[in-house]
């Protein structure tokens, strides 16, 4: 069974997935603002059990609603962004499952604060 990542997207624990530094200079630990990778099928399964609409997300999640959709076709993200994404899943009641290497693979649901 997959473990919950460190909620802090940033640096300190394993890698969510690949950083790709925004602009040329290269960043060690991390950035609010390098873009990451995050599956875009886990995000739109992630949103559309939680019942939210693009803007919906974007409003809970305090981004824009393009924000969301740019994760939802290509799966590229800011680590600042993703972290609101995930937090505002988490208010709906929906975690991401991930391995043990960080890596995103699924979903787990508390029907409770659905």
């Amino acid at each position: 069974m997959g473990r919950h990542l460190n909620p802090d997207l940033r640096g300190g624990g394993r890698p969510l997935a690949k950083v790709v530094p925004a602009g040329s200079e290269k960043r060690r630990g991390g950035s609010p603002t390098d873009v990451i990778y995050f599956n875009p099928s886990i995000a739109r399964a992630a949103r559309a059990y939680s019942g939210l609409s693009h803007l919906q997300l974007g409003e809970l999640a305090r981004i824009a609603s393009r924000t969301v959709f740019k994760l939802e076709k290509d799966g590229k993200i800011t680590a600042d962004s993703l972290e609101k994404i995930i937090d505002a899943y988490r208010r709906r009641g929906v975690e991401i499952v991930y391995d043990d290497e960080g890596r995103p693979t699924g979903l787990k649901f508390n029907l409770h604060q659905r």
